[in-house]
């Protein structure tokens, strides 16, 4: 599923920027109530996280690792998918060359050099020397970057498709550790992140801005709700559990669309909402890659 994904990923990115292609090879438009095949590859990103963590997890602890030392390396691993993601979006949106003093293809290789440098797996003793030099160079990077024609610095535009992804990936781990994965657990956190969407546009402000990473975080869980119903060892007749799975998120989908229309780009749970457009502003229109 991961490899299919990659490769509409691929396939769709040639796409991008090119004129007179049918609306199906495109994204759809914020507005629209309605999903292309490209406006699917981010929602499956995210259900491969959520079904990828229960193996990722169990395997580290197989090795012997505390749970002081996977949690450190999820925050670790949500910390590089963070600042992946600031860096990209600020280079693609309004990135002022002159005023940088450096052209935006050399500066994002530059930053692209020092991540590797961060969180590349090492296999020697002094490692640390090439993770630290990678740091300073993100800060070097960030203190000379400028933007727009008031030269302003880095921004928080929104946190771009890999930041997304992980504060997904970080809702899922500690939901997965704290449930241990329980799956009453993991549906109950699932419709949690719901309620939260609903409720969070609602009421505004903070609660609103963060609705989408609530989508996100759901879509997640329902990949890790799937993986604990068949490889948990624990569930008696998997597919039959599997099936009310599905027609539970169906029977979901029917009675939030009278009331959200479905929209990749606006993260809405059918499927954003026409009633809640606050939910944009930690999901915006992404105009740079279609994943």
């Amino acid at each position: 599923m991961r490899g299919i994904t990659i490769l509409v990923m691929i396939f769709v990115n040639e796409l991008s920027g090119i004129r007179n292609i049918p609306q199906w090879a495109k994204h759809m438009p914020a507005d629209a109530d309605a999903m292309t095949f490209v406006d699917v590859v981010f929602p499956a990103f995210l259900f491969i996280v959520g079904m990828s963590i229960p193996f990722a997890i169990k395997n580290r602890m197989g090795k012997g690792d505390s749970m002081g030392k996977i949690l450190l390396h999820i925050g670790f691993r949500t910390l590089g998918l963070l600042v992946l993601g600031l860096f990209m979006v600020n280079a693609e949106s309004d990135f002022n060359a002159e005023a940088t003093g450096m052209r935006r293809v050399y500066w994002s290789l530059s930053f692209y050099a020092c991540v590797i440098l961060v969180w590349n797996v090492y296999k020697f003793k002094y490692a640390w020397i090439l993770r630290i030099l990678g740091a300073l160079g993100l800060a070097v990077l960030a203190y000379i970057y400028r933007g727009g024609e008031d030269a302003h610095g880095m921004q928080i535009h929104w946190w771009g498709i890999l930041g997304l992804i992980g504060w997904a990936y970080l809702v899922t781990c500690l939901v997965y550790i704290a449930t241990n994965g329980n799956k009453i657990g993991i549906a109950s956190a699932l419709v949690l992140s719901l309620l939260f969407f609903i409720f969070g546009g609602k009421w505004g402000g903070w609660m609103s801005d963060q609705s989408g990473h609530a989508v996100h975080s759901g879509i997640a869980l329902c990949g890790l709700l799937l993986s604990q119903f068949y490889f948990d060892g624990k569930t008696k007749q998997p597919y039959v559990w599997v099936a009310l799975f599905t027609a539970a998120l169906l029977v979901a989908a029917w009675v939030l669309r009278p009331y959200y229309t479905i929209s990749k780009i606006w993260a809405t749970p059918a499927g954003p909402s026409t009633a809640l457009p606050a939910a944009a502003s930690c999901s915006p229109p992404y105009t740079g890659s279609p994943m």
